[in-house]
C-alpha cells in the first residue's frame, strides 16, 4: 500500500502543470480497481 501512495504523490508531481482529476492521478499512478477504494482518500487530498 505504501508503494501505491508514493506513486500517487509521484503522479501528482508529474501532472503539476495540468488540471488534476481523480482519473488522471489514478491512471498516471497505475492504481488498480482493487486498491482504489482504499486509496481514494489519499487521492482526494491532492484535489
Amino acid at each position: 500500500m505504501d508503494l501505491q501512495k508514493r506513486r500517487i504523490e509521484w503522479s501528482v508531481n508529474q501532472l503539476k502543470d495540468e488540471e488534476l482529476t481523480r482519473w488522471k492521478i489514478r491512471r498516471k499512478a497505475g492504481i488498480k480497481d482493487s486498491y482504489y477504494k482504499e486509496l481514494e482518500e489519499d487521492i482526494n487530498r491532492y484535489l
